[in-house]
């Protein structure tokens, strides 16, 4: 079926219009050739046994040739489809997401206004009205507009008065405020007029492409929670030194699984509160937001290990403690691991060529005796060795 896109046209016909509108580059730009020779080239390289790829064949006639081409095809009528979402749609989305385009602003100048030498003798006082239009000598199309009623007071021989340029954006280089010289016409009492400073040089305003890379920057600081990384980079900042991003779940009086749901678990536990009220201030409006402190399980128990032959004790555990340290405790411990015994098999095992493997281990979590194998780990548990577990060194 053909789809009527004279509409969509009419209508972007008629945004174009709007001044407001911000311009932005296709967001689909690849090349249907290029991506296709892309992903034959990756098909046809060798397995990691070494041998050669069942589709090392480049011929687009092959099966898997019009496979790939197939969906290099619906992936460019896709992004023919994104490229036809009009701006003005892009602005309102990230509107939604709680960022505002920033659109170009006007320079301000700053201008002084002389009175003529009979107004100075006769005390008559000057009045200069607000928008009053000073013209640039050197760019016929430039002008700067006051901003506020001044009076050149009897006696006085000038007054400072701020004024906006007439065009929006950032001053051309070679702008010089002296330029801004040429007098209104039946402007009494007033001999001259000259721009002495520039208070404010204006700004561009925002492409949508700016407008993205700001959003993306918002959360990775966290200034805005919308993704995991960007809950977890937030409580960072709010002062916890150890977070988990939990999405779809909510853990309080109403605890269940939701869509709309995140849990973010803090260390130190202490950390909860302060981090909860810094990321209620950023989650989309709706969302539901648990910030929970981390369950600590300390881990202790026993494990006997053989070493080489040469290694004394001591170096042995400070052998064993620093795999520990690095790869089991770093730092604070480890997130809801189900296989933490393996893990930290793994972690001794491959630290040190002088650690030939753990030949027996227990362990138990330290204020309850209770053996690991009976425990029920959750993503919100913090798992970590304690000092107090005891080590057996076979040679």
């Amino acid at each position: 079926m053909d789809i009527n896109y004279s509409g969509f046209y009419e209508m972007i016909n008629r945004l174009s219009q709007d001044g407001l509108l911000t311009p932005a580059p296709d967001l689909y730009d690849l090349n249907n050739e290029a991506v296709f020779s892309a992903i034959m080239n990756r098909l046809a390289q060798p397995l990691p046994d070494g041998t050669d790829s069942p589709f090392s064949s480049r011929n687009p006639l092959s099966g898997h040739g019009q496979l790939v081409g197939a969906l290099v095809y619906l992936q460019s009528i896709i992004g023919h489809e994104i490229n036809l979402i009009p701006d003005r749609t892009w602005l309102i989305l990230f509107q939604l997401l709680g960022i505002e385009v920033a659109y170009p602003e006007f320079p301000v100048v700053e201008l002084t206004f002389y009175a003529t030498s009979n107004a100075v003798i006769s005390r008559t006082p000057v009045n200069i009205p607000v928008a009053t239009q000073v013209q640039s000598r050197r760019h016929s199309n430039l002008a700067a507009l006051t901003l506020q009623n001044a009076v050149i007071q009897g006696g006085d021989s000038s007054v400072t008065v701020n004024a906006r340029i007439n065009q929006a954006g950032t001053l051309l280089a070679e702008f010089d405020p002296i330029e801004m010289s040429v007098l209104p016409p039946l402007l009494s009492n007033i001999e001259a007029v000259r721009g002495t400073s520039i208070i404010y040089p204006g700004s561009k305003g925002e492409s949508l492409y700016e407008v993205m890379l700001r959003a993306r920057k918002q959360f990775q600081d966290g200034q805005s929670c919308i993704t995991p990384r960007s809950f977890y980079n937030a409580a960072l900042k709010a002062g916890a030194t150890k977070v988990n991003v939990i999405p779809g779940l909510q853990l309080d009086n109403l605890g269940g699984y939701y869509s709309d749901a995140v849990t973010v678990v803090v260390y130190p536990t202490t950390m909860s509160d302060l981090v909860f009220q810094d990321l209620s201030t950023k989650v989309l409006m709706g969302d539901r937001l648990s910030v929970k402190p981390a369950n600590i399980i300390s881990i202790a128990g026993y494990l006997s290990i053989r070493v080489a032959a040469g290694i004394s004790n001591a170096a042995a555990f400070n052998l064993v403690a620093s795999a520990i340290q690095s790869n089991v405790n770093p730092p604070h411990g480890i997130w809801g691991d189900l296989d933490f015994e393996n893990t930290l098999l793994t972690a001794i095992k491959n630290y040190s060529p002088s650690i030939f493997g753990v030949e027996s281990i227990e362990l138990i979590q330290e204020n309850t005796g209770i053996t690991l194998a009976k425990l029920t780990i959750h993503p919100w548990d913090l798992l970590q060795i304690s000092s107090n577990i005891s080590f057996n060194w076979v040679r």
